[in-house]
């Protein structure tokens, strides 16, 4: 890949609007393509979104002569075995437990972002001495938040738990024919 581009304002705000959509597919490939051009590997985005670096790269490239529209619909993506190997419940589950991971992530982003705060303000209100560092990876969703500590997030961030993690799971896992509904 070649050198990061600097990014215009306009890009900048088109990858934020992106990272906030309400269409997942949209949400995930605008947050992997955010990470890159915020300093992060390519492995980091493709592993966010479950795809291959490949994938992230072809999304960068289609952001920076298309804008954010070229990210969206259903272009095929070419899921990727995780570290540990593949999910003995299958690929679907894998990909959405991701999914939702993201999308409770992206929920706290949201809210946090609502209320203007930056991360170290989110942190000196909720009185638990995260790292800002710990509260990003939950919001980009490279790791699962713990149940105390996101229900203190969201009483902090005066949210709904219940709905937080209702709104994740049926755009997660609603396809999934043999799980709750």
């Amino acid at each position: 890949m070649n050198p990061r581009r600097v990014l215009t304002s306009d890009q900048r705000e088109e990858l934020e609007r992106g990272s906030q959509a309400a269409d997942l597919t949209l949400r995930l490939r605008a947050v992997a393509v955010q990470s890159w051009f915020s300093g992060s590997p390519l492995a980091e985005g493709a592993a966010l979104a479950g795809v291959s670096i490949s994938t992230v790269r072809r999304w960068i490239q289609r952001f920076l002569e298309h804008g954010l529209d070229a990210l969206a619909g259903d272009a095929p993506t070419r899921p990727i075995r995780g570290a540990t190997g593949m999910d003995p419940r299958g690929p679907s589950f894998a990909e959405a437990s991701k999914t939702f991971l993201t999308g409770v992530g992206t929920e706290l982003h949201l809210a946090r972002s609502e209320r203007g705060w930056t991360r170290q303000q989110l942190i000196q209100r909720s009185g638990v001495q995260y790292s800002p560092e710990r509260i990003a990876s939950w919001e980009h969703g490279f790791r699962a938040i713990p149940v105390v500590a996101l229900t203190i997030t969201c009483r902090t961030l005066e949210i709904s738990l219940p709905e937080v993690i209702a709104r994740s799971y049926t755009s997660a896992f609603s396809h999934l024919p043999e799980l709750p509904k």
